[in-house]
């Protein structure tokens, strides 16, 4: 992978057929996964997820925090039987996954995307503090 500024991985799986899922954080303007550039659109820190055949080809990589994230982490991913993905992580301030956008100070979510990356709907868990609530650490399938 390659940008010119810090990139974290998040989390990987291997789906039923072999593919590969991999969530992550990024800084710099753009991010470069195999022949797909992401564009950074937030204020810090944006996360993507990318789809990898089993040979190790990119098919596809998207940025997942579409705007305004600050503080956004994507920790953990999963899929189950019929290929769908969720994702969960934290965030703080405001974030918008797909067509939906998260307001607040402190929050974890959980986001369902199909295998080609496409969100079909997010829901979040709030905190009434302003410091974000500890991260997502883990799914049970």
């Amino acid at each position: 992978f390659g940008g010119a500024g810090l990139e974290i991985g998040g989390s990987v799986i291997v789906d039923a057929t072999n593919n590969i899922y991999h969530t992550g954080v990024f800084s710099s303007s753009n991010f470069n996964i195999g022949n797909f550039s992401i564009v950074n659109h937030t204020l810090q820190n944006a996360s993507y997820m990318a789809k990898l055949d089993s040979s190790g080809n990119v098919r596809w990589a998207k940025n997942i925090s579409l705007s305004g994230a600050i503080g956004t982490n994507y920790n953990n991913i999963i899929s189950d039987n019929v290929k769908n993905l969720y994702i969960g992580g934290s965030f703080s301030d405001t974030v918008v996954i797909g067509n939906t956008t998260l307001i607040g100070k402190a929050g974890v979510f959980v986001a369902n995307f199909d295998s080609s990356g496409n969100s079909l709907w997010v829901q979040k868990a709030q905190s009434s503090g302003t410091r974000p609530m500890d991260d997502f650490r883990g799914f049970v399938p």
